[in-house]
């Protein structure tokens, strides 16, 4: 089987994960986040209609939290959310 295919755009775009990474973080603070580093979660839940995390840095409270260490992660373990079994 054999089809061609003319595109303007290309089909698939890579990066270095360095460079992604410095990206979003120098976007997400040009938006206002502060980094704190280095920073362990230790739990999460919810508190007055926001989310709350304790970490080794002390409590943060806020609107919206993200979990980018995986669906498995440290962090998804804080909130409960285990494998399905």
């Amino acid at each position: 089987i054999a089809f061609h295919v003319d595109r303007e755009e290309p089909l698939v775009s890579m990066t270095m994960r360095a460079d992604l990474d410095s990206r979003l973080l120098n976007s997400a603070q040009d938006a206002g986040a502060e980094l704190l580093a280095p920073c362990r979660l230790t739990d999460l839940g919810p508190a007055n209609g926001s989310i709350e995390l304790r970490t080794s840095s002390g409590r943060i409270e806020a609107d919206y939290a993200v979990a980018a260490d995986g669906a498995l992660g440290p962090t998804a373990g804080a909130a409960g959310w285990g494998r399905h079994t």
